[in-house]
C-alpha cells in the first residue's frame, strides 16, 4: 500500500462542490490561488458546523476515498463517517485518490479562532474547473499563519504581507 498520491486540488474541489459541501479553503492553496507564490501539497477547509454539510461532507469523502491518517506502519484505514465528522474537534487529516485534504470546524483547530462563519464574511468567492467556492483572504491567512507561529507558517508571512500591500497599492490607484 502505497501513501503517494498526486495532489488534484481541482478535482478535489469539483466533488467537494458537487456534492454541496459548505467550506472555506485556508492554508496554503488559498493564499496561492490569490497570486501568493506558495507550493501546497494539500487543500485545507474550514467547513460549516451544521448537520447538513456533515451529510454533504460525509458523501463526498465517500466519493474520493477518502481515510484518515493513521500511526506509520498501520494497515488499517480508517474510513471518516458521520459521527467522526459531527464529534471533530482540531484537523481531520485524511488522505484521498486526489491528494491530502486537510478539515477544521474552526475556533480549536489551525484556523487561528476562526470558524466558517467568521471566514466567510470576509472570504472571496472564486471559480476554478468549473467550481465555485469561497477562500479566505489574505488578511485571515496572514492572522492564522501567525497564531499557528510553527517555523513553516514564520516563513511564509513576509510573501503573504507582500501580496496584502500589492493588493492595497493597486485598489489605490
Amino acid at each position: 500500500m502505497t501513501n503517494a498520491t498526486a495532489f488534484e486540488p481541482i478535482e478535489l474541489l469539483r466533488v467537494l462542490c458537487r456534492h454541496g459541501v459548505a467550506f472555506v479553503a485556508i492554508g496554503g492553496f488559498a493564499a496561492e490561488v490569490q497570486g501568493v507564490s506558495w507550493s501546497t501539497l494539500d487543500l485545507d477547509i474550514v467547513i460549516e458546523d451544521r448537520e447538513e454539510n456533515y451529510t454533504a461532507l460525509a458523501a463526498a469523502l465517500v466519493d474520493v476515498d477518502a481515510w484518515c491518517l493513521v500511526p506509520l506502519g498501520s494497515i488499517q484505514r480508517i474510513r471518516p463517517d458521520l459521527e467522526l465528522l459531527r464529534a471533530l474537534t482540531g484537523t481531520l487529516m485524511l488522505r484521498t485518490r486526489c491528494g491530502r485534504l486537510d478539515v477544521m470546524k474552526g475556533s480549536d483547530s489551525g484556523a487561528g479562532g476562526d470558524n466558517y462563519a467568521t471566514l466567510a464574511r470576509d472570504a472571496l468567492e472564486t471559480n476554478l474547473g468549473g467550481s465555485t467556492f469561497l477562500v479566505a483572504g489574505l488578511s485571515a491567512i496572514l492572522r492564522m499563519k501567525r497564531a499557528a507561529n510553527r517555523p513553516k507558517d514564520r516563513k511564509v508571512l513576509s510573501m503573504i504581507e507582500a501580496a496584502i500591500e500589492a493588493k492595497n497599492g493597486s485598489s489605490r490607484q
